[in-house]
């Protein structure tokens, strides 16, 4: 981390004080960095619902693609059958 980012004081709880100097040295991490790993941790958290929305939308839109263009191959073939047919 930079060293020019402003010093911002936290207030909290002994015990949760507790959780995350145990958690940093667990990580072998400064109790600093172990605060922002966490807080960007949660942020993407949030992010994940939203990626996995998209990510069935996407498989959706391809399922309905692929079923529209078996259907139009199926109609291709029978064009192709009935112009035969014409032919003869």
């Amino acid at each position: 981390m930079s060293r020019n980012i402003a010093p911002f004081g936290v207030r909290m709880p002994p015990e949760l004080k507790d959780k995350v100097e145990k958690a940093a040295k667990t990580a072998g991490r400064s109790i600093n960095a172990e605060i922002i790993h966490r807080l960007q941790q949660s942020f993407e958290a949030e992010q994940q619902p939203e990626i996995i929305r998209l990510d069935e939308a996407r498989r959706a839109s391809h399922s309905e693609y692929t079923e529209l263009r078996e259907k139009f191959d199926e109609m291709l073939t029978k064009m192709d059958k009935l112009l035969k047919k014409t032919d003869d």
